[in-house]
Order: C-alpha cells, then sequence, then structure tokens
C-alpha cells in the first residue's frame, strides 16, 4: 500500500476514534455508562458499532478512554508541569493550579466533570487505571508544589491533608459552574483574576499556618526530648488571659 494511503487511512481512523469518543463522553455524562448502549454511542458517532471495540478493544476499554479524556478536558498534566518547571515562585505556581482549575470550570467542561463524578460515586477497575494514568501524575505535579509552600517533603501523608483543605474547594466550581446556589452566584461573576486571588489568599494562608504548627510542635518535643528523665516543662501561659 502506498505510503499516501497508510496515512490517510490513519488520519481517518483518528477521525473516527475521536468522533467516538466525544459522542462517548456526551452520552455517559448525560445517561451513566450503564445506561448507555454502544448502539446509541455509534449512533451518535456516525460509526458502525463494530468501530468500537476495533479503537478501544472493549467497551470497558472505551470507558477507561473516556475518563482519561475527561480528566484531561479538565487540567492536563502538560500544562501543571509547565507550572512547576516555571522560575515562578512557589506561591505563584500555586495560583497558576488555581487558574488552571478556575479556567477549566469558565470554559464549561461540565460533561467531563459529570463522567468523572459518576465514576467515583460507582467506582470501579475504571477509575483506577484514571488515577494511575492520569489522576496520579498530576497529583505528584501538586504535591511539589505544595511541598515547596509548607516544607514537608513529598511523601509526607500531612500534604494530603494540605491539598484536601487547601485546592479541592476551588473544584466546587466544577460542580456548580454558573450556577453556584444562592448568594454565592457572585463568585461566579467576578473576574477569574480576583477569584484566582481569592482562592490562593485562602490556601496559602492555611498551607503557612498548618507549617508554623507542624514546626512549634517539633521544637516543643525536641525540647521535651532533651530534658532530663523526671524533670517537668511548664506549660507556655504567655497567652492566656
Amino acid at each position: 500500500m502506498p505510503k499516501d494511503s497508510i496515512r490517510k487511512t490513519r488520519s481517518d481512523g483518528d477521525k473516527t476514534k475521536e468522533r467516538i469518543l466525544k459522542a462517548a463522553l456526551a452520552l455517559f455524562a448525560k445517561h451513566g455508562f450503564a445506561e448507555t448502549e454502544n448502539k446509541e454511542i455509534a449512533k451518535k458517532a456516525k460509526v458502525d458499532i463494530a468501530s468500537i471495540n476495533y479503537h478501544f478493544g472493549s467497551r470497558k476499554g472505551l470507558f477507561e478512554a473516556v475518563l482519561i479524556r475527561a480528566h484531561q478536558n479538565l487540567v492536563s498534566l502538560e500544562a501543571l508541569e509547565a507550572i512547576q518547571r516555571s522560575d515562578m515562585t512557589p506561591e505563584e505556581k500555586l495560583h497558576g493550579v488555581f487558574n488552571l482549575i478556575t479556567g477549566a470550570a469558565r470554559r464549561g467542561e461540565r460533561a467531563s466533570l459529570q463522567v468523572i463524578s459518576r465514576s467515583v460515586i460507582a467506582p470501579g477497575a475504571a477509575l483506577e487505571t484514571l488515577f494511575k494514568e492520569e489522576a496520579r501524575p498530576k497529583l505528584h505535579v501538586i504535591l511539589q508544589i505544595v511541598s515547596e509552600i509548607t516544607g514537608f517533603p513529598v511523601g509526607d501523608p500531612r500534604l494530603i491533608h494540605c491539598i484536601a483543605s487547601a485546592i479541592a474547594p476551588a473544584f466546587l466550581f466544577f460542580v456548580f459552574g454558573s450556577r453556584f446556589p444562592g448568594p454565592f452566584g457572585a463568585l461566579t461573576k467576578m473576574p477569574q483574576s480576583d477569584l484566582d486571588d481569592q482562592l490562593t489568599v485562602f490556601a496559602l494562608g492555611g498551607l503557612r499556618a498548618t507549617a508554623a504548627a507542624a514546626a512549634a510542635k517539633a521544637t516543643d518535643e525536641k525540647e521535651k526530648a532533651a530534658l532530663p528523665a523526671g524533670s517537668f516543662k511548664a506549660p507556655d501561659t504567655a497567652n492566656v488571659a
């Protein structure tokens, strides 16, 4: 087969695969994986059913590919790595992470979030694949940034607690999008730069307080360990009214 024909075949195959991915993502987001039949996906993608197994190996393979694509639509690993490799300060890097998150929310990636949310509610092997291939590398990058801010080494379990407290709230914008309930709707009308600034300020406050508390505890434990056996250290009453 001529090289031009091979390239054309591959190009057509890539386009078909992309149509299947987009169709499946939209349908899984709306109806869920279990409630969506392959024939519906094939109809929406304008392909024959056999193309699904040809390009993805199985229905499970398609679902895993959709989850990975959905995660990429929200925040890409390349964008996170670019922030981490930059010469920005750790605080500026954190601001950049929030900018990625709120930017995706403003773009309206609700279908991607819905697909991932459904898989979290009913976890299975596909979710494990998503974490291993897509989420874990991104988490590692964010751990490095938070490590630079707190001084906790990468691998310290406290970093996970920090991320859950400081960064997770930003993902509420994915859940509600422009339909934030009640007075919180004003948040979606803020300029994105102002919103990123606010999220960063509050996150840094918590991260720095956590680091300071850990340092104070470590100092206290070191002083106690240095005391002779049987001695007593009086509690600090400087701040007691």
